[in-house]
Order: C-alpha cells, then structure tokens, then sequence
C-alpha cells in the first residue's frame, strides 16, 4: 500500500511538472504578418497596372512608408477603360500624354490621409492625397445602402483589403480630380446654387467649370438657404430672385 501510494505521488509530481513546464513556454503566434500597402497590391494580379504606376511615379515608397492611408486602388480594368477613354494604347501613353507630375497627383487623388474601413465610409466631401497650389483635391463619396461611388463615377466593388499600415478598397474606374461646378453638381443639397450658377449673369457657371482659371474659394449655400433668400424676397423661385 505504501509502495502504491508512492508511485501515485511520484507520478503526480510528473504531471505537476509538466504542466508548469509548459506553462512557462512562449505561445505560439499563427496569426500572419500583413504587408504594406505596396506589398499587398503587389500581391494581387488585379492592381498590376496600379502596381506599376506607382513605381514609375516614385508613389510605391510612399504608400509602403506612410501609415494610417486609404487606397480606392482602380483594378486594371478601370486603367484600361481609362486608357480607351482618353486615346491611349497603354500606361506609357497615359504617363506621356499628362506627365509624371499630373500623373502622380491622379494616382494621390486615390489616397486618403487616415486609415478609413468601410464601415466608417459615408457620404460628403473628403481630402486626398492629391494637390492644387499646394492644398488638398477634394472628391465626393456617395454611399445608398451597399453601394459606395466615388465622384459620381467609380464604385467600390471590395472593402477592407488590409495592409499594415492601412486599407484598400477596390474600385471599378479611375478617379480624376473635379472642378468646383462639377463636384457641387454631385452634391443633391447644392442642387440651387449649380441652377443659380446657370441662370446668373457673366456666365459663372462657365468661370467655374473651367479647370484653367481659378483658384477660387466658393462659399456654397444649401438649397435650404436659397429656399430662404427666395421667401425672404417673395421672389417665388430662383429664376425670380436672379430677375430681381
């Protein structure tokens, strides 16, 4: 009995032991390292135009480098329909018709500046990465229900594409920066003011839409303030108050 009691503590000791030797290990980390933003675009044959183009305009580093970025990265076939669109045989034809430099900034224009998932994704006007005399281009987001558009043009067909240092939402067109009418016109609530723009005198519409003249800073009233300029002068509509 003493001999039986003796093997059970001694085997109890070793189940003791191996247990607080396991314990003591370092856990073993299964989760996969992401990349960066140049590495997981590079990983996908979907991005090898976008890939490319980052290259030739030195962005590769830049998208590597920053943190906390959001890439709306046009597939190839976005980048072939725009090729077509402008004359284009292929990216050669598209650096040397606009530049390195113009190049460059419609590549930017695809950037934002913060990690934004597309559960934070929502409608409005957000800053890009892309510039005019050193500020930040603006583009309209437009989100109904599951379907995300971008300047009223390029929609998002996959979201959270996660990089180490930030994410890619996949988009079916290339993005060009806008004028001042053209991203008003995406806005429903500056409906009045691109109609007033229309019907004013010394055509304002044409000096805003004209992607040469400028810079200008616009202050855009909403249809709610048109809506009250028109009842405060009991002009019955927009047409009315331009007569007056």
């Amino acid at each position: 009995m003493k001999m039986t009691s003796l093997k059970m503590l001694a085997l109890a000791a070793t189940v003791m032991f191996a247990t607080a030797c396991s314990e003591d290990e370092e856990p073993v980390n299964n989760t996969p390292t992401l990349g960066n933003v140049a590495e997981v675009a590079s990983s996908d044959a979907r991005f090898s135009i976008l890939v490319d183009a980052l290259g030739r305009t030195g962005l590769a580093n830049t998208v590597a480098t920053t943190n906390n970025i959001t890439v709306f990265a046009p597939t190839n076939d976005a980048f072939n329909n725009l090729f077509t669109a402008l004359g284009v045989a292929d990216l050669d034809g598209l650096v040397n018709a606009l530049g390195v430099d113009a190049t460059t900034n419609v590549l930017l224009y695809h950037v934002l500046g913060a990690r934004v998932p597309a559960a934070n994704v929502s409608t409005g006007y957000v800053n890009t990465l892309g510039t005019v005399n050193s500020n930040p281009l603006s583009a309209y987001i437009s989100v109904s229900g599951s379907t995300v558009t971008i300047n009223g043009d390029a929609n998002v067909i996959q979201t959270d594409v996660n990089a180490s240092n930030g994410v890619i939402h996949a988009i079916d067109a290339v993005i060009l920066p806008l004028t001042i009418t053209e991203l008003a016109a995406l806005n429903p609530d500056f409906s009045s003011l691109v109609t007033a723009a229309g019907v004013a005198d010394g055509n304002i519409d044409d000096l805003l839409a004209d992607p040469t003249s400028g810079p200008f800073t616009l202050f855009a009233p909403t249809n709610a303030a048109f809506a009250t300029l028109v009842t405060e002068l009991g002009a019955g509509d927009l047409n009315g108050v331009v007569a007056a």
